[in-house]
């Protein structure tokens, strides 16, 4: 399968491609910089230079893939506006090339707000 990753310079990003890699797939990635990426194999991965909030971009990077995966990062102060700036140029270059397919990872809304206790987080229940 020929996937696109946006993201893939960050961790989570890094672990997608990984096993995209692993599973077999082919693999074009958006990168605004090419030497934050670790990975490289020539044969099944394609570096497109660009921005993820630029719908050409990520139409060009898209074109001719079956799914993309989207593992923008939230920052490290997770106050990134970049889910919100993106979202709306993905969802565009998608149906320009195309892909019907989307995966979008995220931790945004995982941390505990600024002078929250950590117990002062929703809990998960067990059904």
């Amino acid at each position: 399968m020929q996937l696109t990753v946006l993201g893939a310079t960050g961790p989570i990003g890094q672990q997608v491609l990984q096993q995209a890699l692993a599973a077999g797939h082919r693999v074009t990635v958006l990168v605004r910089d090419p030497a934050r990426l670790p990975q490289r194999d020539e044969k099944r991965v394609t570096v497109v230079i660009g921005d993820a909030a630029s719908a050409a971009g990520v139409e060009e990077a898209t074109r001719g893939s079956q799914a993309l995966v989207c593992a923008l990062g939230a920052g490290k102060d997770y106050k990134s506006t970049l889910a919100t700036r993106t979202a709306g140029p993905v969802l565009e270059a998608m149906a320009a090339a195309g892909v019907e397919r989307l995966v979008w990872l995220s931790a945004l809304g995982s941390a505990t707000p600024p002078g929250a206790s950590p117990s002062s987080r929703p809990r998960r229940r067990s059904w």
